[in-house]
């Protein structure tokens, strides 16, 4: 069970939108691949916020470089799953229209790390890049760059390449 409450909010003057939300969530006791777990909680606090505007006069005009960031605790009361996961957080940038004359194409950086339950370093950290094109107004492809550190110390470091091909009807 999870539930959230958001916020949307405007600084200077209505220019620069922002959104905060706040929620919890709680898992029972089960069974996963044959290992019995002990309820659990959680709660969820993230950020977004446009801090800067290329065309302030034009509140209608999206370009410009917003921030994100996310922090999930998580308590346990007892057994967790092995494969699952404790603590986590999650940070970025993205900027929309940042190339002149692609005014709808994004490109984003961030970050994230998480408490696993797996022995090792217990932790991960993976930072990602990605740019979306947008080929057509409703048609658009995203490459997409992540490297994943020191994967609880149990694994080798790993890069992930991806492509996204978006058609929205």
């Amino acid at each position: 069970m999870i539930g959230e409450l958001e916020h949307s909010y405007e600084l200077l003057d209505g220019m620069l939108p922002g959104t905060w939300a706040i929620g919890a969530g709680y898992s029972t006791n089960g069974e996963v691949s044959g290992m019995a777990f002990d309820p659990a909680h959680g709660y969820l606090f993230q950020l977004e916020q446009l801090v800067y505007r290329e065309c302030a006069c034009d509140e209608d005009d999206t370009q410009g470089l917003a921030v994100f960031a996310g922090y999930y605790p998580r308590f346990r009361s007892g057994r967790l799953p092995a494969e699952s996961v404790g603590d986590s957080f999650v940070a970025g940038l993205v900027y929309e229209g940042l190339i002149p004359g692609r005014d709808q194409d994004v490109v984003g950086a961030g970050v994230a790390w998480a408490e696993l339950f797996q022995g090792g370093t217990h932790q991960e950290s993976v930072f990602e890049f990605f740019y979306k094109v947008q080929i057509a107004p409703r048609v658009s492809i995203q490459p997409d760059l992540q490297y994943i550190a020191s994967p609880s110390r149990i694994f080798r470091d790993a890069l992930a390449v991806g492509m996204r091909f978006q058609i929205t009807l």
